[in-house]
């Protein structure tokens, strides 16, 4: 898996007021791939052997989620790739989204990105496409944000005690899906992990048939909402 940096929206760039460009995320993205096929392409490089370039997913949360309906739709990255997974965002502008198999979630208690935004998305999507919903989960149920700095105030504590002046629109998106009363992160990983992992074995057919994506019993007390279009998909 490669993870880029988006240097454009990174935390410097939100603290300092920094102006963010647009177009720069996709040009990320572009460069990580680039990368990664130069290393796997390469005898004696880290990557050498370990990295199968014919079966690429995408998978981004909240701004990531926008970058890669982009890329997935982008015509020198698009073609490379199978299958689209976005987390807690919606749709970037109101151009068609990608023709590939996708998947959605989201947090029914998001207040950064508003359910009915990824919905939306969701319902836009061209089959075959699955959206589940974490009842009671915020924005941050797909990060490890709330994790940081727990039992110290999270970020905005350890913000503080080096003093660190957080913008307002910032300290909600660092505290959203961390408050008492929501779902907390670590009860919805496992089933992030599962359902993502089931949606790309099935897409890239080492599963004849999709498994585990219609399980969701396994996940104690978890309340998931589930759709998918057409039944069984992808």
């Amino acid at each position: 898996m490669a993870a880029p940096d988006h240097p454009s929206r990174g935390l410097t760039a939100v603290l300092t007021g920094a102006s963010s460009d647009p177009n720069a995320s996709l040009a990320d993205m572009r460069g990580a791939l680039a990368l990664v096929k130069a290393q796997a392409t390469r005898h004696g490089t880290v990557l050498d052997g370990l990295v199968d370039l014919t079966r690429i997913g995408l998978i981004g949360h909240s701004a990531g989620g926008g970058t890669i309906l982009q890329v997935a739709d982008d015509p020198q990255l698009g073609p490379q790739v199978d299958t689209y997974v976005s987390l807690a965002s919606g749709q970037l502008g109101d151009a068609p989204l990608p023709d590939k198999p996708s998947l959605f979630m989201d947090g029914t208690d998001d207040h950064i990105v508003a359910p009915s935004v990824t919905r939306a998305a969701y319902a836009k999507a061209p089959a075959p496409k699955r959206l589940y919903e974490f009842a009671g989960a915020g924005h941050l149920a797909f990060a490890d944000i709330c994790e940081i700095g727990n039992g110290k105030g999270g970020v905005l504590g350890l913000a503080e005690t080096f003093h660190i002046t957080v913008p307002p629109s910032l300290q909600q998106l660092a505290t959203d899906g961390c408050k008492a009363g929501q779902t907390p992160p670590p009860e919805v990983w496992p089933a992030v992990d599962d359902l993502v992992t089931a949606h790309l074995r099935a897409v890239w057919g080492i599963d004849r048939r999709p498994v585990g994506l219609d399980t969701l019993d396994a996940y104690g007390d978890l309340e998931i909402h589930a759709k998918a279009d057409p039944p069984g998909a992808p």
